[in-house]
C-alpha cells in the first residue's frame, strides 16, 4: 500500500482535483507557482503521513483493520495482537502529543481547502485521543468483549501461513489480557474503579465468554470456514483446526475466565454503586470531553442535556397529536429483527454501494461484497451500539440478539 494510498483510507478523505483557471499567463510564472504548490503539498502529505504511520505502527489489531500488510515506516506482524500495558499507553500518548505539536506549528495558510480539511481532521483525531487518554477511560473492557467478532472477521485466511500465524497470533491473547489485569490493578490503587452496573455487565460477557465451547466460538467457527476455501491437505486441515481449539481453551477462554474472576473477586468489591463518572477524580472533565468527542461538537453536557430535552419534547408532541389511523399504522411497525432486519441491512447496502465512487477514491473500494450475518454478542443490557471497528452491531433490545456486518477480509 502507498503512503497516501494509507492516510486516505485512515482519514477516508477523498482528493478533490483542482481546477485551474485558465488565462494569458507569462509561462514561466505558471510552471514556477505550480512547482511551488507541488512541494508545499509534498511537506503536508508527509506530515500526515508521519502521523498514520505513528498511529498504526504499534497497534497490530488497528493494522488488520485497516489491511495494512506493508507500508512506509510499517509492517504488520501477522503473529502479534495489540498490547494493553500501561507503557503501550504511555507511548501512544507521548506520540500523539509530539504529533499534535508538530501539526500545530504547521503554516495553514498555505494549504489548499482540501488539505485544510485533512488538517482539521487529523488535529481533531489527535486532539480526541489526548483527551480520552485518562485512568478514566474504560473502552478496554468492552473492546475484549468484541474482540472475537472483530479479529476473526478480518483476518485473512487465504493460505497455510496465514492460517498458522492466526493461531500464533490467539496465543498471545492470554498475555494481552495478563496486561490488561495489571493495568486496571494499577488504576484500583490511585482510586480509579469502574461503576458497580458498568462491571457487572462486563462480568456477564466474560462469564458467557469463558463458559462458551471452543468449537462455537466465531473464532473457531469462521477460521473453519475460511480455511475450507484454502483446500489444505484434509491431515493438515485437521491438524490445525485441533491446534486452534487447544488455543481457544488454553489462551483465549481461559483469559476470559481470568478478567470474570478479577473482577468478581477484587473490583466490583470497591466500585460505587448508582453513581457515574463525575464521582471520580477528574470525573467531570473527562465526561465533558467524552461527550465531545462522541458528537464532535463543543456543547457542554448541560447544554446537550437541554437539546435533547427539546427534541425529545417535539417527538412526543407530534406522535400526541397524530390521529387514531396514524397511531396504528406506527403500532404495526414495530422495530426489525431477526432475518427481516438482516435483509433490511443488506438492502441498505446494497443502496449504498451504488454510491461510493460519489465519496471515495476507486482504489479504496473493495470489490467484494458486505457480508452480513447474525451473531450472538455476549453482551446484555438495553442499549443502542454503534462500534468504531469494522463490523457493526445494530439494532435495540437485548444485545446478544445483535446483526453483525461483516466487512469483506482483505
Amino acid at each position: 500500500m502507498s503512503s497516501m494510498n494509507l492516510v486516505r483510507q485512515m482519514l477516508k478523505n477523498n482528493r478533490l482535483s483542482i481546477l485551474l483557471a485558465s488565462g494569458l499567463l507569462v509561462l514561466l510564472t505558471v510552471v514556477g507557482l505550480l512547482w511551488l504548490a507541488q512541494h508545499e503539498s509534498e511537506d503536508f502529505d508527509a506530515m500526515i503521513q508521519e502521523i498514520a504511520v505513528a498511529t498504526l505502527k504499534d497497534d497490530s489489531e488497528a493494522q488488520l483493520y485497516f489491511g495494512v500488510a506493508e507500508a512506509d515506516g510499517i509492517r504488520w506482524d501477522p503473529t502479534k495482537l495489540t498490547g494493553l500495558s500501561d507503557a503501550d499507553f504511555k507511548q501512544r500518548n507521548d506520540d500523539a502529543e509530539n504529533l499534535l505539536k508538530k501539526l500545530t506549528s504547521y503554516d495553514v495558510a498555505k494549504l489548499s481547502p482540501e488539505d485544510k480539511l485533512t488538517y482539521d481532521i487529523a488535529k481533531w483525531g489527535l486532539r480526541a485521543a489526548l483527551q480520552l487518554y485518562s485512568d478514566l477511560n474504560a473502552d478496554e473492557y468492552v473492546s475484549l468483549t468484541q474482540f472475537p467478532p472483530y479479529f476473526a472477521n478480518n483476518y485473512p485466511i487465504r493460505n497455510e501461513a496465514d492460517a498458522e500465524n492466526y493461531i500464533a497470533a490467539l496465543n498471545g491473547f492470554s498475555d494481552k489480557v495478563a496486561q490488561f489485569i495489571d493495568r486496571i490493578q494499577n488504576k484500583q490503587k490511585k482510586g480509579f474503579v469502574p461503576t458497580s452496573e458498568f462491571l457487572k455487565e462486563m462480568l456477564t460477557s466474560y462469564e458467557k465468554l469463558r463458559k462458551t465451547k471452543p468449537e462455537e466460538t466465531i473464532l473457531y467457527t469462521l477460521y473453519e470456514e475460511k480455511l475450507a476455501k484454502v483446500k489444505l491437505d484434509p491431515s493438515k486441515e485437521e491438524e490445525l483446526k485441533k491446534e486452534l481449539l487447544q488455543t481457544l481453551t488454553d489462551h483465549v477462554l481461559t483469559s476470559y475466565g481470568k478478567l470474570a474472576d478479577s473482577i468478581k473477586n477484587d473490583l466490583i468489591k470497591q466500585a460505587s454503586v448508582s453513581q457515574g463518572i463525575w464521582s471520580q477524580p477528574g470525573g467531570s472533565e473527562y465526561y465533558s470531553a467524552r461527550l465531545g468527542v462522541v458528537t464532535g461538537t463543543d456543547l457542554s453536557p448541560l447544554e446537550i442535556h437541554e437539546f435533547a430535552k427539546r427534541k425529545a419534547e417535539e417527538i412526543v408532541k407530534k406522535l400526541r397529536s397524530q390521529t387514531p389511523g396514524q397511531a396504528q399504522e406506527a403500532a404495526a411497525n414495530p422495530l426489525l429483527s431477526g432475518n427481516e432486519l438482516l435483509q433490511a441491512i443488506s438492502g441498505e447496502l446494497a443502496k449504498t454501494t451504488l454510491h461510493l465512487s460519489d465519496w471515495f477514491e476507486d482504489e479504496l473500494i473493495t470489490g467484494n461484497p458486505v457480508d452480513v450475518r447474525s451473531y450472538s454478542v455476549p453482551f446484555s443490557g438495553q442499549v443502542r451500539f454503534i462500534s468504531p471497528y469494522p463490523w457493526t452491531a445494530i439494532g435495540t433490545g437485548d444485545f446478544s440478539c445483535r446483526s453483525i456486518t461483516r466487512f469483506p477480509q482483505r
